[in-house]
């Protein structure tokens, strides 16, 4: 937040959320995850869409559910298991 706001003079505000994990997902499976409980679909400022699970237990409940669905590991994120 300090190299931010001071070496590059962005602005920077947190706010808490509710959300613990997030995937990248594509515009067909954002239709059927806005329909959930437990998750919000996003779009980015460069057109990706995220999909925000308030817990890794939705997330692990949708993956097995409906596999069908694309939800993209973040890079950021790691390797599973790393």
């Amino acid at each position: 937040m300090h190299r931010l706001e001071n070496e590059f003079g962005a602005p920077v505000e947190l706010s808490p959320t509710t959300y613990k994990v997030a995937r990248r997902t594509d515009a067909a499976s954002a239709d059927a995850l806005r329909s959930m409980t437990g998750v919000t679909v996003l779009e980015r400022s460069d057109g990706a869409l995220l999909a925000l699970f308030e817990s890794p237990y939705w997330l692990q409940r949708v993956e097995s559910e409906q596999p069908e669905l694309t939800l993209d590991r973040l890079v950021a994120e790691g390797q599973p298991g790393a």
